[in-house]
């Protein structure tokens, strides 16, 4: 049985959850306070009960009560629905309610394991190695304690042992990495290390992070195995403990290492976080831009750190959400998507990784962080020593990579000093406006909204039977799964968060990333996401044939009309908010709505020219 997503936002006021956590104070049709999740004085935090929606016009953040709750809790689609439902008494499923009663069993295992590997640093003859190495690297007691590092001895089973004891099963410790199977019986998995116990947003002990004491034990660090807590590719160490400074400075530091987060924490850097050696990922990025939208690399200043920040760099970009922007062209105005964030690259000295650098001058630090470059100076230096700008090849290659890093900055003026600098490093000898021509025919097409959220974390198991609302959200799933090869024209109009169902957005996804319709339902992990696009092919294979003459404009006809009606409905909040603002025109609050009126009337605008002159067959 599915989570009751529809039962929990029917009996889930959203006004007594966000009250909860808001002061909230009655204007007209809404109410209206101060956001919650970014430091603001004049309220720009805005709750809509007739439509059960909310929104921020201070951090861009919005949606429905589940939206909330997973900002509130930095919890995922399942967790969220499954505390709001809970705090209601709707009772959940057996098998969800199974399913987080052993996600709360497999976290204890872990806690306690970090508990048992934190006594032993403190205590064990056998961790006198561990402490002198930590003390050489500057680590305080205090850096210590506060981060729970541990030791982990040579022995096979003493950790196997102590768990059982307190009436683990050996299974649980199999399913969370601990232990590994043997020919005989499992052992334990770490041994003769330093343990990094890694926890998520929330404090769950999710997994651990290992480096080695001995030279000649390999790998010098060893990770948890991805189990049903641990995904890399998702956590960001020490993001527990710098969510709070994060959303204070507004901005989120990001380095690679363990070590390096420690000692910049134990500097009074708190904002800092590692991605734990791994490349930089969306999911990574995700986990921060709903504190700051404020990011910098700070990774190893050597090659293939240089190779890694620029790899970060085009996650982020990917990851952050977008806004339309006008592009002046000389005498032409068009409208550009642009990135909504501040993306910065921290060169660190040769030689000096952020944990050294620490250690040997934090003053220093601090200029480094202070002075970072923004994401197109970066790449403008990388870009040239990686290309033979002399040659034509190399020039188109440069023009390329640099394309959509320019195109990205909203701000015009800084984007015709890049488009100058463009021409005048490959000595191009055109003007700027000729040059945004030619680098706007040769960019790939591009999604102009927001990039879709948490795409990775919903479960898709929360929709029921398709409301009458989301008949158009099918009918174009259904276009794309029996014709992948269109699915690039809606991506250059929506994106995934344009869909509001959960199971869709996620459908929507997999097509995006699997690029073939029936590859796309094979490989979905989530059963419901597998029979959603099986029905839906079924479906299509018994609908009329569309010929190929109004095949794409079918498609962009019915991706304009869900861009449409997201809209109108965006729309409506904002007259309703104007409608009671009337006094207010010289708040900044009040113009930065007005703003937003006109920008989306103009899409608008834009859409209803688009669909009286493409010849499409009828759409929901």
């Amino acid at each position: 049985m599915p989570l009751p997503v529809e039962e929990v936002k029917a009996q889930v006021p959203l006004v007594d959850v966000v009250s909860a956590a808001v002061r909230l104070q009655p204007s007209g049709r809404y109410l209206k306070g101060l956001c919650p999740f970014h430091e603001e004085k004049t309220p720009s935090f805005f709750v809509f009960p007739e439509r059960g929606t909310w929104r921020c016009f201070g951090c861009g953040r919005g949606g429905d009560v589940i939206s909330f709750a997973m900002e509130r809790d930095q919890a995922t689609f399942v967790e969220a629905v499954g505390a709001l439902a809970r705090e209601a008494g709707i009772v959940v499923s057996p098998q969800e309610e199974r399913k987080r009663s052993r996600l709360q069993l497999l976290g204890q295992v872990n806690q306690e394991a970090a508990e048992f590997y934190h006594r032993l640093l403190k205590e064990s003859p056998e961790a006198k190695a561990a402490r002198e190495y930590l003390a050489e690297r500057d680590i305080s007691q205090e850096t210590i304690a506060r981060f729970m590092l541990g030791f982990a001895p040579s022995s096979y089973g003493i950790v196997r042992s102590h768990l059982v004891s307190l009436g683990f099963a050996p299974e649980d410790l199999l399913q969370v990495g601990l232990l590994r199977q043997g020919d005989r019986e499992p052992y334990d998995y770490f041994r003769n290390r330093i343990m990094f116990p890694i926890r998520d947003a929330r404090g769950r002990f999710c997994g651990f992070g290992a480096r080695t004491l001995s030279a000649e034990i390999q790998p010098k660090y060893l990770n948890t195995p991805q189990t049903p807590l641990f995904d890399k590719s998702g956590l960001l160490y020490g993001l527990d403990l710098a969510q709070q400074p994060i959303r204070e400075r507004k901005q989120c530091i990001v380095v690679e290492g363990y070590t390096d987060v420690l000692m910049a924490h134990q500097h009074g850097e708190t904002n800092v976080v590692a991605s734990m050696g791994t490349a930089l990922t969306e999911k990574h990025v995700r986990a921060v831009k709903g504190l700051t939208t404020n990011l910098v690399l700070a990774l190893d200043p050597d090659a293939a750190g240089s190779a890694a920040t620029l790899r970060g760099l085009e996650v982020a970009r990917r990851a952050f959400d977008r806004v339309d922007a006008r592009v002046s062209l000389g005498d032409v105005m068009r409208l550009e998507s642009t990135l909504a964030a501040d993306i910065r690259i921290a060169v660190l000295p040769e030689g000096k990784d952020p944990d050294e650098l620490l250690r040997a001058d934090r003053d220093a630090w601090r200029q480094r962080i202070e002075s970072a470059e923004p994401f197109v100076d970066y790449a403008f230096r990388f870009i040239a020593r990686e290309h033979n700008l002399n040659s034509t090849q190399g020039k188109r290659a440069a023009v390329q990579a640099l394309a959509p890093l320019i195109t990205d900055v909203a701000d015009p003026v800084a984007r015709q000093h890049y488009l100058k600098r463009l021409g005048q490093v490959l000595d191009l000898g055109i003007q700027s406006e000729v040059l945004m021509n030619l680098m706007h025919a040769q960019r790939p097409a591009r999604r102009t909204a927001r990039t879709a959220r948490r795409k990775d974390e919903e479960d898709p198991a929360k929709n029921g039977p398709a409301q009458a609302g989301d008949r158009l959200e099918e009918y174009l799933l259904g276009l794309l799964i029996v014709h992948p090869q269109t699915h690039a024209l809606a991506a250059d109009v929506i994106d995934a968060e344009d869909f509001h169902q959960p199971l869709h957005r996620q459908a929507f996804a997999h097509l995006a990333a699997a690029g073939n319709g029936q590859a796309a339902a094979d490989d979905a992990a989530e059963d419901n996401v597998r029979g959603l696009l099986d029905r839906l092919r079924q479906a299509g294979s018994h609908q009329p044939r569309i010929d190929e003459a109004h095949l794409n404009p079918t498609v962009v006809a019915a991706a304009l009309r869900l861009k449409q009606r997201n809209l109108q409905e965006e729309n409506a909040d904002l007259q309703l908010l104007l409608a009671n603002e009337r006094n207010d025109r010289e708040q900044p609050l009040g113009t930065q709505i007005r703003e937003e009126v006109r920008r989306i009337g103009e899409q608008l605008r834009r859409i209803n020219r688009a669909l009286k002159q493409t010849s499409f067959i009828r759409t929901p």
